[in-house]
């Protein structure tokens, strides 16, 4: 005969909620880092005269020029919620262009390419 019940629900609950948000962590940590890595990449666009600087294509993600985009770099989970990005203008500028800058995204496809790895280790399970 059962004689008492215990219930664990709200435990088992901040545990999942632990284990997810370390997991959404390394999941920003890591596509942070296939952010900068794709920024780093040489440039196919236009070669700088009396620079070894070659510009990015429209499309491509930014070249490196001083470093400061692909250091302005971060993440941050808050709430369940993960975010990668920086907080420097040009950024924005860069990721979806203006009237006078052809967008060289860098977010949204490094976010596209690994997507499902992702995903993968935010589930803490190989897919």
């Amino acid at each position: 005969m059962l004689k008492k019940l215990v219930w664990n629900g709200d435990k088992i609950l901040l545990d999942v909620k632990v284990k997810t948000s370390k997991n959404l962590m390394k999941a920003c940590l890591f596509l942070e880092r296939e952010i900068k890595i794709s920024m780093k990449a040489k440039g196919t666009g236009i070669k700088w005269p009396g620079s070894s600087y070659t510009s990015s294509a429209p499309g491509e993600p930014p070249a490196t020029q001083t470093g400061t985009l692909i250091r302005s770099m971060t993440s941050e989970v808050e709430k369940l919620v993960g975010r990668v990005g920086t907080n420097l203008k040009y950024g924005l500028y860069l990721e979806i262009g203006t009237k006078n800058i052809v967008p060289r995204p860098y977010l949204r496809p490094a976010f596209e390419k690994k997507k499902d790895k992702i995903a993968e280790i935010i589930s803490g399970r190989p897919a």
